[in-house]
């Protein structure tokens, strides 16, 4: 999920969290326990691809294509996503 306050100072991923992150959970639940990931949202493309990438480092983002909205990102050599970080944007296996 993307966000973005329109009031300045406000901290929307955080309030969108909630104390504790009691407010996600109570999404996740009436989800049957979706796992939800919350992303600052941006108007400029690459630095909301950046931020969709978290928790990995982005080198840089580039728009390879606007018309067909293709980019390509780099990560440092020395960046990658911790192997929670990883298992959480697996998609689930599809039954067969």
């Amino acid at each position: 999920m993307a966000v973005k306050a329109n009031t300045p100072g406000i901290n929307a991923k955080g309030a969108c969290i909630g104390e504790m992150g009691s407010r996600v959970r109570a999404v996740m639940t009436e989800l049957n326990d979706e796992k939800i990931d919350i992303v600052d949202f941006s108007d400029d493309p690459a630095t909301f691809i950046a931020n969709s990438l978290s928790p990995s480092r982005v080198n840089s983002v580039t728009i390879t294509d606007e018309a067909t909205r293709s980019a390509a990102w780099l990560f440092p050599t020395t960046s990658s996503p911790s192997p929670s970080a990883r298992k959480a944007r697996t998609p689930a296996s599809q039954p067969s």
